[in-house]
């Protein structure tokens, strides 16, 4: 058997999220959900299978479960800044 975490990649901003999913792959193709595994990150936060982001920055979330893992690497986007408009001064 392997695991396989999804999605593999993700792009977010800080503020948004990603639900992760982990799969347990069969010898024999059979695949079943695995909630059970554990998650892990290196940056952001985790609430279950739900990733926070908090920050810019490129982050892994680690599956694993009875020896075996899988990561995912979550990119978290600097959101532009903007600029307010210039003022026209009378005169």
């Amino acid at each position: 058997m392997r695991i396989a975490i999804a999605p593999s990649i993700a792009a977010v901003h800080p503020g948004e999220s990603v639900t992760f999913t982990v799969t347990g792959i069969y010898l024999e193709g059979i695949t079943r959900i695995l909630p059970e595994a554990g998650l892990s990150t290196s940056g952001g936060t985790l609430n279950g299978s739900r990733f926070v982001a908090t920050a810019p920055g490129t982050h892994t979330v680690t599956a694993a479960l009875s020896g075996l893992s899988d990561r995912a690497t979550i990119n978290v986007l600097a959101r532009a800044e903007t600029t307010p408009p210039a003022r026209a001064w009378p005169g």
